[in-house]
Formats: structure tokens, C-alpha cells, sequence
């Protein structure tokens, strides 16, 4: 009986995790935010941003709501950080020294590998977090299956993959990747290549991305 419910309870942790995984939350908690739409007419509201999504959630009362027609936003303020809508998606404005810097904020899970019983990660795909119980006699965890008496917690981590608006000039920009550099800047991607590489930076920082754009105004004619 002790087995049957550790085996239940496992399965229910795993699905909360498992839903968990789905919803990335820009604010740790929700927060107080001051909406002006296009009307000019504002409200306010207990908000926070799921960047998996891209939706804005507020509560109502105690009630978890979701925001229809976020085109309708002309801009949010959520405590000193300010938003607004560009093409149908939430951006957080940043004031750069070369200029306005707009951020879609969007994660993604990056696998970290898994966690044996010894504490020591070992690089696999993974699917979901999994916790297998000590007793595996009467449980059948599929091909992945660890030996009796050992554990495996798979281990994820999220990582930035915004979208970034700028201009440079008269040209507005919009880049996810090192990739998006090189095609919109040709005749300087080596010198850009060669500043991302020399100082170490990937888009994958926010503070690294700023700097980037920062490089690619004061290089690009």
C-alpha cells in the first residue's frame, strides 16, 4: 500500500511540473500594472506576462484570466517598466545609450542533462522531469529506467530567446540570433562576428544582446 501511494503521488508531481514547464512567467509574482488602450481610456490590474504563450494574465479577484485582443494595448506600465504592442506582441522598451532597444521577451528549456543517484549530470534527451522511485519492483518506467535503487531527476534550465527591435539609421531591425546579424548587416558581419567572439557574448543574455546592438549602431554607415 506505502508503494502504491508513493507511485501515485510521484504521478501527480510530475504532472504538476510537467504543466509547470508550459507557463513562463516574465514577473516572479504578479504585479500591480496601469494599462492605457487605444482609446486613450486605462485600467489597472494584478498582471503578469507568460512569455511561452505570449499572453498577458490578470486576476480577477482570485480568478487566473486571460487578455483578448492585446492589439487593443497602447502601452502597460508595470511598476518602472514600461511596454508596448508592435505587431500584435508585448515589448518591453529599453533606453540604450545609442537609442530605443524594444524586447519580446520569449524562453525556451535548454536540457541540462540528468541527475543520477551520485549528484553527477549526464547529457541525454529529455522530455519531461522525471523522479523514479527507490523501489522499482512493481513500477515499469519505460526503456529509460534506471537500476533498483538509484534515482534520476532530469534537469532543465530557461533560457532567453527574445526578439529584439531596434533602427539603426532609418532601418528598423529585428533579430532573434547571431544568424539574423549576418544577414541584415553583410558588409560588417565579420567585424560583428569578431567583437561577439572576442568579448565572449551570446544572444542568449540580455545584457550581451544590448551590447551587441550597441556594436552593430556604432559600426554600421
Amino acid at each position: 500500500m506505502r508503494r502504491f501511494i508513493t507511485v501515485i503521488a510521484l504521478s501527480v508531481l510530475w504532472v504538476q511540473l510537467s504543466m509547470a514547464q508550459d507557463q513562463y512567467y516574465l514577473f516572479p509574482s504578479f504585479q500591480k500594472g496601469h494599462f492605457v488602450f487605444n482609446d486613450n481610456t486605462e485600467a489597472e490590474a494584478m498582471v503578469n506576462f507568460d512569455a511561452n504563450r505570449q499572453k498577458i494574465l490578470y486576476l480577477d479577484g482570485e480568478t487566473l484570466m486571460e487578455m483578448n485582443g492585446i492589439s487593443r494595448i497602447k502601452a502597460l506600465r508595470v511598476e518602472d517598466r514600461a511596454f508596448v504592442v508592435k505587431d500584435g506582441r508585448l515589448h518591453e522598451v529599453f533606453d540604450l545609450e545609442s537609442g530605443p532597444v524594444l524586447v519580446n521577451w520569449r524562453f525556451r528549456r535548454i536540457n541540462k542533462g540528468s541527475k543520477g543517484a551520485m549528484g553527477i549530470p549526464t547529457q541525454g534527451k529529455v522530455e519531461a522531469l522525471r523522479i523514479y522511485p527507490f523501489d522499482l519492483n512493481s513500477v515499469d518506467a519505460g526503456v529509460d529506467s534506471p537500476v533498483q535503487g538509484t534515482y534520476l531527476v532530469e534537469i532543465w534550465e530557461k533560457e532567453n530567446d527574445n526578439i529584439y527591435c531596434f533602427a539603426v539609421g532609418d532601418e528598423e531591425c529585428k533579430i532573434r540570433s547571431i544568424k539574423d546579424i549576418r544577414r541584415l548587416f553583410p558588409t560588417v558581419s565579420d567585424d560583428i562576428k569578431s567583437f561577439v567572439r572576442s568579448e565572449r557574448l551570446t544572444m542568449a543574455r540580455i545584457e550581451d544582446a544590448f551590447r551587441i546592438i550597441e556594436h552593430i549602431r556604432s559600426v554600421v554607415k
